[in-house]
């Protein structure tokens, strides 16, 4: 028999031989989706009004998050483990100064058009790909400086 959810071939229990899902967890997913779908228009509309009668509290909440998943990004992409900038000599650990930087300059190779906020949960989401460091502003400013002279250099040279 195939789980309704994941389409998964399992064998019923023989105290369930009615059964058709393969675990809890796929049951579980199963119902929440069926529900879900079943309210999606309902469900979005006591968000609306929610927002309307609330309006400076959802913006300070999406803020919040956004704050998390830089913090936890950040975190994640430093040599230590505590947001701190890669240069050497440098002890930037003030976390409004400090953005994640493309190690090799290669932003198509992660295949990624976000930015800001949506870019750290993208990482997250991802389950953080590698070629990413911490930097802070300065030292990004000053990478991406040397970067356009490079290239200057190599198409007038």
């Amino acid at each position: 028999m195939n789980c309704l959810r994941c389409s998964r071939k399992f064998i019923p229990s023989k105290w369930h031989p009615k059964q058709k899902f393969c675990s809890s967890t796929c049951r579980d997913k199963y119902n929440f989706n069926r529900y879900y779908t079943e309210r999606k228009k309902e469900m979005h509309e006591r968000v609306k009004i929610w927002i309307k009668k609330h309006p400076g509290k959802r913006s300070a909440f999406v803020h919040k998050l956004g704050e998390r998943a830089k913090l936890r990004c950040l975190e994640h992409y430093s040599l230590v483990h505590i947001p701190i900038c890669s240069e050497q000599e440098c002890w930037i650990t003030d976390i409004d100064m400090l953005v994640l930087d493309h190690i090799n300059n290669d932003r198509k190779r992660l295949k990624h058009k976000y930015k800001g906020t949506i870019f750290y949960r993208w990482l997250i989401k991802e389950n953080f790909p590698p070629g990413l460091q911490v930097l802070c502003a300065n030292h990004n400013h000053k990478k991406e400086i040397r970067r356009t002279e490079e290239e200057r250099a190599a198409r007038y040279a």
